[in-house]
C-alpha cells in the first residue's frame, strides 16, 4: 500500500481494532465494520455500530523521538475532512468535533515498545444534527475516506511539528470557545486556552492569571463562554 502501511486487513465485527492490531506485524492496518469493545482515551467506551463510521487501527514503527503524535494524526484527519469538502474542529488532545461540537472523531495511540505504536482512529459518519455534519451531503463513500486517510497518515509523520501544531490550533475548537474546566476537578475552575506548546501540550491560563501547561493525562470540558 505504502512505505509505512504495507497491508490492509478488513473485518466485519471485532472487539477492538487496537487490540486486534497487536496480533499483526508493523505496517498492518486493521479496518472493521463495527466494534463491540471500542474504546477511547482514559478507558472511555467508543460506540462503533455497523454502517455508522470508520474504525481503523494501524501498527507502525516510528522514530521514538517523533513528537506531537496525537496532533499529527488529528492533522491527517482534519486534512481528509477538508479535502473531501467537510469541516471539523480539533479538540485537545485527541478529539475531533463537528461544528456543533458533537463528537466527530477520536484518536487512541498506544505504545507497545519504543517506536512500536498502534494508532487507532474512529470517525463518526452519522451525525445526529445534519446541519452540522462534518461531511457534506451526499457524504463521500467509506472507501474514498479510507484511501484519503491512508495517504494523509503517510504524510503527517513527515511534516514539521511546527506546521502540524499551527494547523491544529488554527482549526481548534479552543479558538472559538477558549474557556474550559478540568473533568476531574471537584470544584470546576475555568481556564482559558492560549495555544499549543512545541511539545503538543496545551498552554492555558487560570482566572488568577497563572499559566499552566496541560499534558495528555489531563481531561477537559469546553465551556460555552
Amino acid at each position: 500500500m505504502s512505505a509505512l502501511i504495507e497491508h490492509r486487513l478488513e473485518f466485519g465485527e471485532v472487539g477492538s481494532t487496537n487490540d486486534l492490531a497487536r496480533l499483526y506485524p508493523q505496517g498492518t492496518a486493521i479496518v472493521a465494520q463495527s466494534q463491540t469493545n471500542g474504546r477511547g482515551r482514559r478507558g472511555q467506551s467508543w460506540l462503533s455500530p455497523a454502517g455508522s463510521g470508520i474504525y481503523l487501527s494501524v501498527r507502525l514503527r516510528l522514530d521514538p523521538q517523533l513528537d506531537c503524535l496525537a496532533q499529527r494524526v488529528a492533522f491527517a484527519c482534519l486534512r481528509v475532512t477538508q479535502n473531501l469538502g467537510g469541516q471539523a474542529l480539533y479538540k485537545w488532545p485527541n478529539d475531533l468535533l463537528d461544528l456543533n461540537r458533537g463528537k466527530f472523531g477520536g484518536i487512541l495511540i498506544e505504545s507497545l515498545a519504543a517506536g512500536d505504536l498502534i494508532i487507532g482512529i474512529g470517525l463518526n459518519l452519522s451525525s445526529p444534527s445534519p446541519d452540522f455534519a462534518s461531511f457534506p451531503s451526499p457524504k463521500p463513500d467509506r472507501e474514498r475516506i479510507l484511501s484519503a486517510l491512508f495517504a494523509e497518515l503517510e504524510n503527517c509523520f513527515l511534516e514539521s511539528s511546527a506546521l502540524v501544531l499551527a494547523f491544529c490550533w488554527a482549526e481548534s475548537v479552543h479558538k472559538l470557545y477558549p474557556h474550559f474546566t478540568f473533568l476531574e476537578a471537584a470544584t470546576p475552575e475555568p481556564y482559558t486556552a492560549l495555544g499549543l506548546n512545541p511539545d503538543g501540550s496545551l498552554l492555558a491560563q487560570s482566572q488568577a492569571g497563572k499559566e499552566i501547561s496541560l499534558t495528555l493525562a489531563s481531561g477537559l470540558r469546553v465551556l460555552d463562554s
